[in-house]
Protein backbone atom coordinates (compact mmCIF):
# COMPACT_ATOMS: atom_id res chain seq x y z
CA UNK A 1 0.00 0.00 0.00
CA UNK A 2 1.02 3.34 -0.88
CA UNK A 3 2.35 5.70 2.09
CA UNK A 4 -0.23 7.73 2.36
CA UNK A 5 2.13 10.85 3.09
CA UNK A 6 3.79 11.09 -0.18
CA UNK A 7 1.66 13.01 -1.93
CA UNK A 8 2.98 16.45 -3.24
CA UNK A 9 1.65 18.98 -0.67
CA UNK A 10 1.27 21.65 -3.12
CA UNK A 11 -1.91 21.05 -4.67
CA UNK A 12 -3.28 23.16 -7.56
CA UNK A 13 -6.61 24.67 -8.09
CA UNK A 14 -5.93 25.03 -11.59
CA UNK A 15 -4.25 22.33 -13.72
CA UNK A 16 -0.19 23.24 -14.30
CA UNK A 17 -0.43 21.68 -17.65
CA UNK A 18 -3.13 24.90 -18.33
CA UNK A 19 -1.55 27.51 -16.33
CA UNK A 20 1.59 26.55 -18.36
CA UNK A 21 -0.12 27.58 -21.89
CA UNK A 22 -0.68 31.20 -20.67
CA UNK A 23 2.88 31.13 -19.20
CA UNK A 24 6.15 33.59 -20.84
CA UNK A 25 9.05 32.48 -22.48
CA UNK A 26 10.75 32.45 -19.59
CA UNK A 27 7.96 30.12 -18.03
CA UNK A 28 6.32 33.14 -15.68
CA UNK A 29 2.63 33.12 -15.44
CA UNK A 30 1.40 36.98 -14.23
CA UNK A 31 -1.27 36.12 -11.08
CA UNK A 32 -3.68 38.94 -9.83
CA UNK A 33 -5.23 39.10 -5.86
CA UNK A 34 -8.44 40.77 -6.72
CA UNK A 35 -8.82 41.52 -3.08
CA UNK A 36 -5.44 43.43 -2.66
CA UNK A 37 -4.60 44.24 -6.23
CA UNK A 38 -1.62 42.95 -5.76
CA UNK A 39 0.04 41.91 -9.01
CA UNK A 40 3.38 39.74 -10.11
CA UNK A 41 4.72 36.74 -11.72
CA UNK A 42 5.79 33.51 -11.14
CA UNK A 43 5.75 29.72 -12.17
CA UNK A 44 2.82 27.60 -13.05
CA UNK A 45 4.04 25.44 -10.06
CA UNK A 46 3.68 28.62 -7.54
CA UNK A 47 0.12 29.50 -9.56
CA UNK A 48 -3.29 28.48 -8.04
CA UNK A 49 -1.59 26.18 -5.48
CA UNK A 50 -2.54 25.96 -1.40
CA UNK A 51 -0.59 23.45 0.49
CA UNK A 52 -2.60 20.27 1.17
CA UNK A 53 -5.66 21.80 -0.54
CA UNK A 54 -7.30 18.37 -1.23
CA UNK A 55 -5.87 16.47 1.71
CA UNK A 56 -7.50 14.78 4.32
CA UNK A 57 -6.39 14.61 7.63
CA UNK A 58 -6.95 10.95 9.29
CA UNK A 59 -7.42 10.74 12.82
CA UNK A 60 -3.76 9.62 13.60
CA UNK A 61 -2.26 12.67 12.17
CA UNK A 62 -1.77 11.46 8.77
CA UNK A 63 -2.69 13.06 5.68
CA UNK A 64 -4.55 11.35 3.07
CA UNK A 65 -3.95 12.18 -0.43
CA UNK A 66 -6.83 9.81 -2.37
CA UNK A 67 -8.56 13.06 -3.77
CA UNK A 68 -5.49 14.36 -5.06
CA UNK A 69 -4.77 11.11 -6.34
CA UNK A 70 -7.67 10.93 -8.31
CA UNK A 71 -7.39 14.80 -9.59
CA UNK A 72 -4.16 14.05 -10.59
CA UNK A 73 -5.05 10.81 -12.69
CA UNK A 74 -8.09 12.63 -14.83
CA UNK A 75 -5.90 15.21 -15.60
CA UNK A 76 -3.13 13.01 -17.03
CA UNK A 77 -5.84 11.74 -18.98
CA UNK A 78 -6.72 14.80 -20.28
CA UNK A 79 -3.97 17.18 -20.38
CA UNK A 80 -2.69 14.74 -23.78
CA UNK A 81 -6.04 15.36 -25.27
CA UNK A 82 -5.62 19.51 -24.40
CA UNK A 83 -3.68 20.50 -27.92
CA UNK A 84 -5.59 18.33 -30.32
CA UNK A 85 -9.11 19.86 -29.29
CA UNK A 86 -7.25 23.65 -29.50
CA UNK A 87 -6.63 22.98 -32.86
CA UNK A 88 -9.62 21.26 -33.96
CA UNK A 89 -8.76 18.15 -33.83
CA UNK A 90 -12.12 15.63 -33.24
CA UNK A 91 -12.06 13.39 -30.15
CA UNK A 92 -13.02 9.99 -29.85
CA UNK A 93 -16.35 8.83 -28.14
CA UNK A 94 -13.92 8.32 -25.06
CA UNK A 95 -11.60 10.89 -25.63
CA UNK A 96 -14.57 13.36 -25.61
CA UNK A 97 -15.67 11.23 -22.16
CA UNK A 98 -12.44 12.29 -20.57
CA UNK A 99 -12.54 15.42 -21.50
CA UNK A 100 -15.89 16.02 -20.25
CA UNK A 101 -14.79 14.36 -16.69
CA UNK A 102 -12.07 16.57 -16.71
CA UNK A 103 -14.30 20.10 -17.33
CA UNK A 104 -16.30 18.64 -14.45
CA UNK A 105 -13.84 18.47 -12.17
CA UNK A 106 -12.49 22.08 -13.18
CA UNK A 107 -15.74 22.97 -11.97
CA UNK A 108 -16.08 21.22 -8.63
CA UNK A 109 -12.56 21.61 -7.22
CA UNK A 110 -12.40 25.74 -7.05
CA UNK A 111 -12.50 27.05 -3.40
CA UNK A 112 -15.73 28.06 -3.66
CA UNK A 113 -17.67 25.34 -4.73
CA UNK A 114 -15.99 23.85 -1.75
CA UNK A 115 -17.36 26.45 0.18
CA UNK A 116 -21.00 26.18 -1.31
CA UNK A 117 -21.02 21.98 -0.83
CA UNK A 118 -20.27 22.65 2.66
CA UNK A 119 -22.80 25.04 3.16
CA UNK A 120 -25.12 22.86 1.28
CA UNK A 121 -23.87 20.08 4.02
CA UNK A 122 -24.10 22.14 6.79
CA UNK A 123 -28.28 23.39 5.87
CA UNK A 124 -29.09 20.01 5.33
CA UNK A 125 -27.92 18.37 8.30
CA UNK A 126 -29.43 21.24 10.04
CA UNK A 127 -33.13 20.39 8.88
CA UNK A 128 -32.42 17.16 9.47
CA UNK A 129 -31.49 17.41 13.20
CA UNK A 130 -34.64 19.80 13.56
CA UNK A 131 -36.52 17.00 12.65
CA UNK A 132 -35.05 14.45 15.14
CA UNK A 133 -35.50 16.77 18.03
CA UNK A 134 -38.90 18.17 16.47
CA UNK A 135 -40.64 14.26 17.33
CA UNK A 136 -40.02 12.61 20.45
CA UNK A 137 -40.07 8.76 19.90
CA UNK A 138 -37.90 9.85 16.83
CA UNK A 139 -35.28 12.03 19.31
CA UNK A 140 -35.62 9.22 22.15
CA UNK A 141 -34.59 6.40 19.49
CA UNK A 142 -31.57 8.62 18.07
CA UNK A 143 -30.00 9.45 21.56
CA UNK A 144 -30.22 5.73 22.51
CA UNK A 145 -28.19 5.11 19.62
CA UNK A 146 -25.45 8.26 20.65
CA UNK A 147 -25.61 7.02 24.34
CA UNK A 148 -24.54 3.22 23.03
CA UNK A 149 -21.97 5.02 20.65
CA UNK A 150 -20.55 7.86 23.25
CA UNK A 151 -21.62 6.67 26.43
CA UNK A 152 -24.46 8.04 28.36
CA UNK A 153 -25.68 11.59 29.19
CA UNK A 154 -27.76 13.83 31.32
CA UNK A 155 -31.50 14.39 31.11
CA UNK A 156 -30.43 18.22 31.04
CA UNK A 157 -27.52 17.37 28.83
CA UNK A 158 -30.08 15.44 26.19
CA UNK A 159 -32.87 18.62 26.51
CA UNK A 160 -29.24 20.93 25.37
CA UNK A 161 -28.37 19.08 23.23
CA UNK A 162 -32.16 18.72 21.53
CA UNK A 163 -32.73 22.61 22.18
CA UNK A 164 -29.48 23.35 19.90
CA UNK A 165 -30.72 21.08 17.58
CA UNK A 166 -34.51 22.76 17.49
CA UNK A 167 -32.87 26.00 17.20
CA UNK A 168 -30.04 26.75 15.23
CA UNK A 169 -29.35 29.93 15.59
CA UNK A 170 -26.15 29.10 17.76
CA UNK A 171 -24.74 28.04 14.99
CA UNK A 172 -22.09 29.23 12.95
CA UNK A 173 -21.14 27.95 9.47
Amino acid sequence: MKDRTQSNKSQHQVPRFYLEKFASSNGQVWNYEKQTGRVWSTSAENTACENYLYSITADDGQRIHDIDDAITRIEDTAAPLFQPLVSGEQLSDSQRYDFANFLALMFVRTNFFRRLYAELYAHRRMSCDYFIASDDSTFESHMEGFQAARGKISDEEKQKLRDLMLDPSGHIL
